[in-house]
């Protein structure tokens, strides 16, 4: 059934002349003249313009002026641009004062201007007041689906301003554009259903028209809008998701199409875990393991469910990843092997796949790689199961080179000397490391401290090689140690029996030992000096003990003694030159002899006077000489100019 209604009063629009089933229309209204009427711009207006009816394309319009055009012209003029104009003429009338006009052919939903301009005599003119109107719409057919069979709604959007008379209103179909057929007829009732039953299904278009009758005719209204109706097939529902095996977690794409029925369509997925989505394609998540049973259901305009077929999905654990490595701390280049353990997850795995974190990547569960520079990397494994789970960990490295440094306590030092050595590693695999001393000599040593002699003198290069956890060595050379001979020294004297008085030069022969020599002096009278050679005077007769001390640069000493006699200090008497001529020879013969009886006279002389010189005393000076003098480089004593030995020290003067 179709519930149609529509809104009727007054009286019907008149239609106008020549309209198919129209009554006759009025063109020109006998009306009176009044001469004293006033028109608008001079004594009056035009007068008043009134609606008296209308539907979708045809209006009727009442227009009541003054006396003043029953002298004249009544035009009645519409404009489509606004009540300014400009204006077009519709239809005139002579000699009136009101009219009816009824205006056929406007277009639906559409806005008209109208107005009464009346001419006078004199050319006197005036118009009526501007009447907006716009057309109704089209009477509209409308479907409303309601469950399984459509219905229809009539609404007829004409208004009228005079009696009108319904037959009924009558309902016709089509089928594929061919001619019209009435279905139904439908009484003067403004609410009333139709129901397409089966025998409607042989026409796909509809529409309703209404049967009227005026002023003693029938007329017929323009038809409502067509409704176009495609009969639909049952409505079903299909669905399908992606992967058909998933893993905790991982999203997958469900999708859900509708056939048949009425769109719009409306979805509502069941996942089978308590959740839904009223999406047709969407994705979702299960976040624990199991089977779960999934269904789409679809519901069209005609609010008639259909639900998929139900189908299972199996939900995994997602895949757990679990990596080590041989060893943590490595050396460059040593091949570590990274091993992959993969629990959970669909069986079998798509992939297994390493990136070392320098560049270099590998396959497989259990792997090898060598990083060739220092540094600290995060090996990174990812495992992929069937149904696209992924999972991934880490484990760090440290790559370090094994670094040795080693040192001895002296680089010099003397045969059969203790050396200590120490030694010290870093890097590589990292402890326990191991230490192994080669002397050069033959001998060897472990252990980061290690003590060692040598036995011969030479040059010798020390070894240390260390080796890591991972069996990595890595050594490194000390500097040359130099072994020496045995420090010695000896004593070299100018004089061991020097007078009381005079110097002499002292020496320290050297030999062994390692680097400069620094050489002390003890000459026995409470006199010390410095230096590898000297030189020293004693002051009184006696034997004295000289004491030379010997150092090295390595701290080794070594003395050495001597005894040193002084004799007293002896007179010196100058020698005069040799006499020439023919009796140099006796001349010097006799003067051996005279000398040789003075110094036994001097010497009886002095050792007497030592004799009986009373104690405390000192000899006398000897006298000042006369002339001329010179000063004695030794004590200081003066002489005369040219005199060989100084008086007091004996000391050669002359160069």
């Amino acid at each position: 059934m179709v519930v149609l209604s529509i809104a009727l009063s007054g009286f019907e629009t008149p239609r106008a002349p020549g309209a198919p089933g129209a009554p006759p229309g009025i063109d020109r209204a006998a009306i009176g003249r009044g001469a004293d009427a006033p028109v608008a711009g001079d004594h009056g207006t035009g007068g008043q313009l009134q609606v008296t009816g209308m539907d979708p394309t045809v209006l009727g319009l009442s227009w009541n002026g003054s006396s003043e055009g029953a002298q004249g012209t009544s035009t009645l003029q519409v404009s489509t641009e606004g009540p300014g104009g400009p204006w077009s003429n519709v239809t005139s009338v002579l000699n009136a004062t009101s009219a009816n006009f009824t205006v056929t052919g406007l277009a639906p939903a559409t806005t008209y201007d109208y107005q009464v301009a009346v001419q006078g005599p004199l050319d006197r003119s005036a118009s009526s007041s501007v009447l907006r109107a716009t057309q109704p719409r089209d009477p509209r057919l409308v479907l409303h689906p309601h469950r399984a069979r459509p219905e229809f709604a009539w609404t007829n959007y004409a208004t009228y301003g005079g009696p009108i008379t319904f037959s009924d209103y009558v309902f016709s179909g089509a089928s594929s554009g061919g001619p019209w057929t009435a279905l139904d007829q439908i009484g003067d009732v403004n609410n009333t259903t139709l129901a397409l039953t089966s025998p409607f299904r042989q026409y796909d278009q509809f529409e309703v028209t209404i049967v009227d009758f005026c002023c003693g005719e029938q007329a017929v209204s323009n038809p409502s809008d067509v409704v176009n109706i495609s009969w639909i097939a049952p409505l079903s529902a299909n669905a399908a998701v992606q992967p058909a095996a998933e893993d905790v977690g991982q999203a997958g794409n469900f999708s859900c199409s509708a056939s048949g029925g009425l769109p719009p369509y409306q979805y509502l997925w069941s996942f089978g875990d308590g959740t839904s989505s009223d999406t047709a394609n969407t994705t979702h998540a299960y976040r624990q393991p199991g089977i779960y049973t999934a269904q789409c259901t679809v519901t069209d305009l005609l609010s008639d469910p259909a639900s998929s077929t139900d189908f299972s999905l199996a939900v995994y654990a997602l895949p757990a990843v679990n990596a080590t490595v041989s060893h943590a701390v490595a050396d460059p280049g040593y091949a570590l092997e990274f091993n992959a353990s993969v629990t959970g997850g669909l069986a079998p795995l798509r992939s297994i796949s390493w990136n070392f974190g320098d560049g270099g990547t590998a396959d497989g569960a259990r792997v090898t790689h060598g990083y060739t520079a220092p540094g600290n990397f995060t090996a990174v494994v990812t495992v992929v199961d069937s149904a696209g789970g992924r999972s991934s960990a880490s484990v760090p490295v440290r790559i370090a080179p094994l670094l040795v440094a080693g040192q001895v306590s002296e680089s010099d030092a003397a045969i059969a000397q203790t050396l200590n050595f120490s030694g010290a590693a870093s890097g590589g695999a990292g402890p326990p490391y191991s230490y192994l001393w080669e002397f050069g000599d033959g001998g060897t040593a472990t252990g980061p401290l290690a003590e060692h002699a040598y036995l011969h003198a030479g040059n010798y290069t020390v070894e240390l090689t260390v080796t890591d956890g991972l069996g990595v060595a890595a050594n490194v050379s000390l500097a040359n140690v130099e072994i020496g001979l045995p420090l010695t020294a000896h004593i070299g004297l100018s004089d061991a029996l020097p007078p009381a008085g005079d110097p002499i030069n002292l020496s320290a022969a050297v030999d062994g030992g390692i680097g400069a020599y620094q050489c002390t002096w003890a000459f026995g009278d409470s006199h010390t000096a410095t230096g590898c050679t000297t030189s020293h005077a004693w002051a009184s007769p006696s034997e004295y003990t000289v004491v030379l001390t010997v150092g090295d640069a390595s701290g080794g000493k070594v003395s050495a003694r001597t005894i040193v006699t002084v004799r007293p200090a002896t007179a010196t008497i100058p020698i005069a030159p040799p006499p020439t001529g023919p009796f140099a020879g006796v001349l010097a013969y006799v003067g051996v002899a005279v000398i040789a009886a003075l110094l036994l006279v001097g010497i009886a002389v002095a050792w007497n006077g030592a004799r009986h010189r009373p104690a405390g005393r000192k000899p006398a000076p000897h006298p000042p000489a006369a002339g001329p003098v010179v000063p004695c480089p030794e004590c200081g004593a003066t002489a005369p100019a040219g005199a060989p030995f100084c008086p007091v020290c004996e000391r050669p003067l002359g160069p």
